[in-house]
């Protein structure tokens, strides 16, 4: 998303310049700023960082006061005088009168700014001003030096493997595109989750291979080339028996940590090497905690998603919240889970990518994504393990990382 300030007295130019920016799918209305005068002009210059300055060459200095040349180029002297004043990225000129253009474009040629001829009737001015901003959009979402300073997404979705789980994300995307880099092999999809309430912006991915590196690395990724304001991980993982939790339950995490994490110690007495678990425990933003209680409290979403699943299942879905923990290996073993519930007694899904992810998200460069992992049961790492339900899972996480977002970010 870009800011653009119009600066301009004329309130019926204003409003078709308006019109002709939110033509551009990218460009919203609360990013769009006007304002009639000199004065103002340099009050909102000094309070927000501005992509796009629209300057109107004819202003008056004060609202109701005679327009003059000059109160325009005042501002463009100001950007340079007044440290006081925060740099528009990029600057476009404009007028309605022909002689003042031919009479001032050499001066705004010396500063390396575009001028427009706007015309009541015609449509010339803009297809001009609509590539400029398409191209100030594009270099924007472009990742300049592994750091851009705005949000570019809404929302960005992880996933730990291309089968089954990002294809059930897939599924609810609109408007779905493959998205590449230039210096990045990786091919992304954007697009738009999408109710009568609005859409949001999508950028969706999954992990070269399983494990808390790779998830790691792949979020890394996805935040630097995209901003996203909010990130989930979305898929599949194995519950705990005792949470009272069944195959397709959704989990919605509250903490993670490594369960790895610790140190190895050698015990003379017993001449055996313990483990003692040292995990660093990330925590959920209180905000989404409390939408995950809300939308758990009020049952949210979850008859709607389990009648969407073709195939009869004969126990009610289920939403769970509580602590996530993450392992460099696939587990298939009661007692393993039982070592891995001492370290939190509320323990409710196990799996090899969320801590990363979530690490990812908290150590990246600002501006930093919101990040949080919604997850469904397809086994419980026991010695029954199978992919019997990795499908209705996949599909029920998906589903639940779609409504919850539609109501909650829009």
């Amino acid at each position: 998303m870009i800011n653009i300030l119009i600066v301009d007295d004329s309130a019926e130019k204003t409003g078709k310049i308006e019109n002709a920016l939110k033509e551009l799918s990218n460009v919203l209305d609360e990013n769009i700023f006007n304002v009639s005068d000199s004065r103002m002009a340099k009050k909102m210059l000094t309070e927000k960082q501005f992509d796009l300055l629209i300057l109107d060459i004819n202003l008056p200095e004060k609202f109701g006061k005679n327009t003059n040349v000059n109160v325009g180029i005042d501002i463009l002297s100001s950007l340079n005088d007044d440290l006081a004043i925060k740099k528009p990225t990029n600057i476009v000129g404009i007028t309605a009168h022909e002689e003042l253009k031919e009479e001032y474009i050499k001066y705004f040629n010396d500063q390396a700014i575009f001028v427009i001829q706007y015309c009541e009737q015609g449509t010339d001015w803009i297809d001009q001003l609509q590539n400029k901003v398409r191209y100030i959009l594009e270099l924007k979402n472009q990742t300049i030096n592994g750091y851009n300073t705005d949000y570019q997404y809404d929302l960005a979705i992880v996933t730990a493997l291309h089968d089954v789980e990002l294809e059930s994300v897939l599924k609810y995307l609109k408007d779905k595109k493959c998205k590449k880099r230039d210096n990045d092999s990786t091919i992304y999809y954007e697009g738009f989750f999408e109710n009568e309430k609005g859409k949001l912006k999508v950028i969706v991915g999954s992990c070269v291979k399983m494990g808390m590196a790779s998830s790691a690395l792949f979020t890394s990724k996805l935040i630097s080339n995209f901003r996203p304001r909010y990130l989930v991980m979305a898929g599949v993982a194995a519950g705990v028996k005792d949470s009272d939790v069944d195959y397709g339950d959704i989990l919605l995490g509250d903490q993670f940590w490594d369960y790895g994490s610790g140190k190895m110690k050698y015990v003379s007495e017993t001449d055996k090497t313990t483990f003692e678990a040292d995990p660093n425990v990330i925590d959920l933003s209180e905000n989404l905690i409390e939408k995950f209680k809300n939308a758990k409290l009020n049952n949210l979403f979850v008859n709607q998603i389990q009648d969407g699943w073709p195939i009869k299942i004969n126990y009610r879905l289920k939403v769970k919240i509580g602590p996530f923990a993450s392992g460099s290996a696939v587990v298939q073993s009661e007692k393993k889970i039982s070592e891995i519930k001492q370290q939190s007694r509320k323990l409710i899904g196990i799996d090899m990518e969320a801590y990363g992810v979530m690490f990812a998200a908290k150590h990246c460069t600002d501006p930093k994504p919101t990040a949080y992992v919604i997850k469904s049961i397809q086994d419980f790492a026991d010695q029954d393990k199978n992919d019997n339900f990795r499908e209705y899972a996949a599909y029920t996480s998906a589903s639940y990382v779609y409504h919850f977002a539609l109501n909650e970010f829009l």
